[in-house]
């Protein structure tokens, strides 16, 4: 069974209400599975080894009555959020850690090029030093075991979402828009 992601974009609407944060862009509909991402704004199934951008940092205290009432929020773990702002604020250029997944490559038959066969947990005892990085190959399968930048976790609907984000917060501010979410397993 894998992870999947829910929650809500919320804007800083009405300062005085009681409710003063507004769920306006429900997530399940646009994100899928994105486990890279996950590790790095959230720390969840880090096998990437990034340091989480915030963790998890449970519900906001004055979170929206959109999240509140959501289906998923009571059946889920791992709540948190990001504002727009920490957002921005991310170096996509930082590498933390090796990544725990080594990357394997298989030759193309035809012509000779390694071509990505796939990145996995591999079996113990591993055929490759998966403390050390750089590349070993093993017969006709090459092994690499790297840092992956936090830059290679910008999928489409990372973009997406993060532009969406981007729209509103020219209406309501960096600091007025964030993401609220969580997680099932």
């Amino acid at each position: 069974m894998g992870t999947d992601i829910h929650g809500w974009v919320e804007v800083l609407l009405y300062p005085t209400d009681p409710w003063q944060w507004r769920g306006v862009i429900r997530i399940d509909d646009i994100m899928w599975r994105q486990y890279d991402g996950f590790a790095n704004l959230f720390g969840l199934n880090n096998f990437a080894g990034f340091r989480p951008i915030v963790g998890k940092r449970g519900l906001p205290d004055d979170v929206s009555e959109q999240v509140i009432l959501d289906e998923w929020v009571d059946m889920s773990h791992s709540h948190t959020w990001i504002t727009h702002s920490e957002i921005l604020a991310i170096d996509w250029e930082e590498a933390d850690e090796p990544d725990q997944r080594v990357t394997r490559y298989r030759r193309n038959p035809e012509n000779g090029k390694w071509i990505l066969d796939g990145k996995s947990l591999l079996p113990n005892p591993p055929p490759v030093d998966v403390t050390r990085e750089g590349k070993t190959q093993v017969g006709d399968i090459l092994y690499e075991v790297r840092r992956m930048k936090r830059i290679e976790t910008r999928t489409s609907q990372w973009e997406r979402l993060f532009s969406m984000m981007g729209l509103l917060a020219e209406l309501f501010t960096d600091d007025g828009v964030r993401l609220v979410v969580y997680f099932d397993s």
